[in-house]
């Protein structure tokens, strides 16, 4: 697999902020009744990955846009009409799986749908939700045979992790919610269940931007080297051209 320093410092560094984040999670969650005394429930709820007013939201959200804009940018650079049809496809699926991240349009589907709360064993959202992803993906997919037999298989890679977490575990979690006692150890290891989440999103997130912006460099779009270059070049002083000497000449 192609890995050039651009995409693993990428990769790097977003792995790094999704393992603080993490940290800062379950910080809060070792005594955070303690900590809300401390210090406020507003400012704590920044370490809180469940929170949508938390830093762990608007990261992942800024990794969606991320991805959608390096999507953008493949748009601009391909040649074909069915090309750029399969990427401006792909840039507004992740900018609406982003929108989603932060207003949580996906929670909302069993109050629009007229659905009885409370009466499954997990969300109710799952099921609408998990119909709307699986639609979406239908007619996603055909769309993408344009693009690289690699690239597709990234971002489906991609897809697959952070739908673990985004589905599976809120699926698994959202049982324990509704079937153990408060006090059953795996209802007390909510905070964990929500950090394995919250990271498996952002995981599938940093596999497609590496699996975007390993393609945008094979297609030369990015080209850091290149972009170096010229910096150097437009730093440098401009010198006038020497004149002639018969223009000198003439002149006197």
């Amino acid at each position: 697999m192609f890995w050039s320093p651009l995409t693993r410092r990428v990769a790097f560094w977003l792995t790094w902020c999704t393992v603080v984040i993490g940290i800062g999670h379950l910080f809060l969650h070792v005594d955070q009744k303690a900590i809300e005394d401390r210090f406020g429930l507003h400012y704590t709820r920044w370490l809180d990955m469940n929170a949508e007013q938390s830093v762990a939201t608007w990261f992942n959200v800024g990794l969606l846009q991320l991805a959608a804009a390096l999507a953008v940018l493949g748009a601009i650079a391909v040649a074909t009409r069915r090309q750029r049809i399969a990427w401006s496809a792909l840039a507004t699926a992740i900018f609406l799986l982003s929108l989603d991240e932060k207003i949580s349009i996906h929670e909302a589907l069993p109050s629009l749908l007229g659905m009885d709360q409370g009466d499954l064993v997990t969300h109710e959202w799952l099921i609408p939700g998990v119909a709307v992803a699986l639609t979406a993906l239908l007619v996603l997919v055909p769309l993408l045979r344009p693009l690289p037999r690699p690239l597709v298989v990234g971002l489906l890679l991609a897809m697959v992790v952070y739908g673990s977490g985004a589905v599976g575990v809120e699926l698994v979690s959202g049982a324990a919610v509704r079937t153990l006692d408060i006090e059953h150890p795996l209802r007390q290891l909510m905070p964990v269940w929500e950090w394995v989440e919250e990271s498996l999103e952002m995981l599938g997130c940093i596999l497609a931007i590496t699996a975007l912006l390993r393609h945008l460099e094979r297609m030369r779009v990015v080209d850091v080297a290149r972009w170096r270059q010229l910096g150097r070049q437009a730093r440098r002083p401009v010198r006038p051209a020497p004149r002639a000497a018969g223009s000198l000449s003439r002149h006197r």
